[in-house]
């Protein structure tokens, strides 16, 4: 229904008058199901309109319907100015109108995040399978002679004289300012995918094309054979002699075994290579806004054909490497269409587990129920991880992005990865515009006096969160070469604090393996040690994994040690004893204050108020050398840190506290009532009695708080005065407006720093208001006397 709405509105907003708006209306026209609103769109677009437009329509849609991956508008563009046969580039043939306003509500528009701004790089696609059908039912379009006009196309394209061997490197870089190799990416990646079904049994194409799309064919084969490879069933110089069926075996082998080393590869190579060393300062304006329109602005590019960042490649030269780094890793799947054939496994058992996930031919044992059409919808097929269900059910009008409830809801993909279904995500992220990245949209439970109880819609977590949280790297590594777009980096910051929330060891690894995601989270960090938001975003993310589990305490510490290792790498430097820091030219000093320093903005303070105990224990540990004075030791371990540390004076680091501004950590966790922090930092504070704003102590804030657990606490450490009076001169413990505050008339000065919980129990019994009402509202329950 909302398909149906969709099209139908969007028709009636394309048209040119008032007339035409009512005309279409009318009862006769007005569509009464899909298929109807369809035909009204294409009679607008082809019946309706000049010939030149129509022409353009029928290209783009034909192209689009039959591409086999999504299409950029700068690529389609290209194809209108690219003409093989002549080995030129005309940018003046490109289309001025827009793809919505050529094709109407049959196609639809993704953004690009790299680039969301420019309108040559917005992802175009057919907006629903079912527009596909019609356009083929209709005899709008015949696509078996698409993919057979795109074969010819791209064998005349990829053997002309721009891609020849003997080209010189002066004619290549003026063939990409040109935007001659725009179609390159496509053509190389995508040419046995026409070829294929153009010649495939089911085809129906005449025999004149089929004899061009085979001569073709042959050609391509050539240069795409590597020059010396082992094991093929096949010789490229007796290709004339085979038919067609030949020709598609030679295809699946060539395809499965890949092309590495051909001669169209090394040209590729070539190409790329001359397109890499453009400096964009030397080249003339109107050439650079030809050469982004068509090629785009991404230079550097993943050199394996069958990987997603073959096409859509990197900002820098820095990236491309560590990607290709990657695939190094030597145990590769097996199956020709899997994204792991070109990233492999590092070890033997994780590639067994990919296969037994991804491609296991066995099917789900699952429990027979009765048939229940409530149950059987595409949300509950990617739940459980029914890919049959799922398939069946898209092919028959569902949507793969819809979410559960009219107003909001989780969608198939988000269920998919909850379950770690990657079958069907990898099914989902290619059949519709899903972004692993992005929120996704909930429903949140609203309570009212009036109403009760009401859900409206907004934003929830992202897909990728379920498979951060479950530290599941395969599907992680899925999710990342199949998604249209790199994340943000407000996403890779988002990621990047789950994955050490929540414990994710693997996740962590492969996010610190990734030079973008690494610069990215570190430039983050690095340029905003005193965002008290952003740090105390991280603290809640690891407090609430905490929560959760309390098992992920260690893997907490441990990666955010490594974490802080990559961030302040100089204070884990081994060093020699000879010379102070130099604060201005290392930073150490102002690290050592971001970790446990005065102001409310530091890690420690942000850890204790946010109840983030890894995170607050982890910076314990660092400041411990400190605490117990080992930075005395001369030792070849003494680290940077500990020398720091002595030059900042141990006293100032040692206590803590505040120092004439803000609140200290100690502070910060008497108000949080965290009593797991207290314990941890009561024994390193010099001065448990210190006052702070308002003169107001650490037992102050306890008792008048009514934090039994803190004031306890503080009291067996002996170390606090009981004597003390707040700003008004009124003694510490006594009872007003239902709290307790401590009352210390009858302590004498001898017992100063030496009380315990058992001394100070009898006392109480002899101090005026100590007892006030039941004995049980006190902040330490007495022991109950036998009767």
């Amino acid at each position: 229904m909302f398909l149906y709405a969709k099209i139908v509105l969007d028709n009636l907003f394309h048209q040119q008058s008032v007339a035409k708006f009512r005309k279409e209306l009318s009862s006769e026209n007005f569509p009464q199901e899909l298929n109807q609103a369809y035909e009204r769109v294409a009679i607008r677009i082809f019946d309706n309109a000049h010939e030149a437009r129509r022409s353009s329509a029928l290209c783009i849609l034909g192209w689009v319907a039959t591409s086999g991956r999504p299409l950029r508008w700068r690529e389609i563009q290209a194809k209108f100015c690219i003409n093989p046969v002549d080995a030129t580039c005309d940018f003046d043939e490109r289309i001025l109108d827009s793809f919505k306003t050529i094709c109407g509500s049959l196609v639809d528009v993704e953004l690009c995040d790299n680039n969301k701004n420019s309108e040559s790089e917005r992802i175009v696609s057919i907006v629903h399978p079912t527009a596909t059908r019609y356009l083929q039912e209709s005899n709008r379009i015949r696509i078996f002679e698409e993919h057979a006009n795109a074969a010819i196309y791209f064998s005349q394209y990829l053997t002309s004289t721009p891609f020849q061997p003997e080209i010189g490197e002066n004619r290549v870089y003026e063939l990409a300012l040109d935007g001659y190799y725009a179609l390159q990416d496509y053509a190389c990646a995508f040419w046995h995918h026409h070829i294929g079904l153009a010649l495939s049994p089911l085809s129906n194409i005449s025999p004149d094309l089929e004899s061009a799309v085979i001569h073709g064919a042959k050609l391509l084969i050539r240069i795409s054979q590597p020059k010396a490879r082992s094991g093929s069933s096949f010789e490229c110089e007796n290709l004339n002699d085979h038919t067609k069926e030949y020709i598609l075996s030679i295809l699946e082998e060539q395809y499965a075994l890949g092309s590495e080393g051909s001669a169209l590869s090394e040209q590729t190579k070539y190409v790329r290579n001359q397109i890499e060393s453009i400096n964009y300062s030397e080249v003339d304006e109107h050439q650079l806004k030809v050469f982004n329109e068509l090629h785009g602005c991404i230079r550097f590019k993943c050199p394996k054909i069958r990987c997603a960042f073959f096409s859509f490649g990197f900002s820098n030269k820095e990236q491309q490497d560590q990607h290709i780094r990657e695939h190094e890793r030597p145990f590769k799947c097996s199956k020709p269409e899997c994204f792991a054939r070109i990233t492999g496994f590092s070890s033997l058992p994780s590639l067994d587990d990919h296969i037994k996930r991804l491609h296991s031919s066995d099917p789900p044992v699952l429990f027979p129920k009765g048939k229940d059409a409530r149950n059987f919808t595409i949300h509950n097929a990617a739940a459980r991880g029914d890919l049959n269900d799922v398939i069946a059910l898209h092919e028959a009008g569902e949507s793969l992005t819809s979410a559960e409830r009219k107003n909001g809801g989780l969608t198939p993909f988000f269920l998919a990865t909850k379950g770690g279904h990657m079958s069907v995500c990898e099914y989902i992220m290619k059949h519709a515009p899903t972004n692993p990245w992005e929120p996704s949209l909930s429903l949140k439970r609203i309570c009212t006096a009036t109403s009760g109880f009401f859900f409206i819609p907004g934003l929830g977590d992202p897909p990728i969160k379920e498979v951060v949280k479950n530290d599941d790297l395969q599907l992680f590594d899925l999710l990342r070469y199949l998604s249209r777009s790199a994340p943000s980096t407000g996403e890779i910051e988002t990621i990047f604090c789950m994955a050490v929330g929540y414990g994710s060891e693997k996740v962590f690894a492969r996010i610190f393996e990734e030079v973008e995601y690494c610069k990215a989270i570190l430039n983050m960090f690095e340029a905003s040690r005193i965002s008290e938001q952003r740090w105390r975003t991280f603290c809640r993310i690891c407090s609430t994994g905490l929560r959760l589990q309390s098992n992920r305490f260690g893997k907490q510490k441990l990666l955010l040690g490594e974490f802080l290792a990559k961030l302040m790498p100089a204070l884990y430097e081994l060093k020699d004893m000879a010379g102070p820091p130099t604060w201005e030219r290392s930073g150490l000093r102002e690290a050592l204050l971001f970790l446990c320093g005065d102001a409310s903005w530091s890690l420690l303070s942000i850890a204790i108020s946010t109840r983030a105990y890894a995170v607050a224990e982890c910076v314990l540990d660092l400041i411990e050398p400190i605490v117990q004075k080992r930075f005395f030791k001369v030792s070849f371990e003494v680290t940077l840190l500990n020398k720091l540390a002595r030059a900042i004076g141990p006293e100032r680091i040692k206590d803590a506290q505040s120092r004439g501004f803000k609140v200290s950590p100690l502070r910060e966790a008497a108000w949080a009532n965290n009593v797991t922090c207290m314990e941890a930092l009561i024994p390193v504070i010099h001065d448990l009695d210190e006052h702070g704003i308002g003169e107001a102590t650490i037992l102050n804030i306890a008792a008048g708080a009514n934090e039994r657990k803190v004031v306890k606490l503080l009291i067996e450490s002996g170390r606090v005065d009981l004597r003390q009076k707040n700003r008004n001169a009124q003694p510490i413990l006594e009872s007003r407006n239902g709290k307790w505050f401590l009352c210390v008339d009858a302590i004498s000065a001898e017992k100063r720093g030496e009380l315990t919980l058992e001394d100070f129990e009898p006392i109480c019994d002899d101090t005026r208001n100590a007892i006030v009402g039941s004995p049980t509202d006190f902040p330490f329950k007495k022991k109950s006397t036998p009767s």
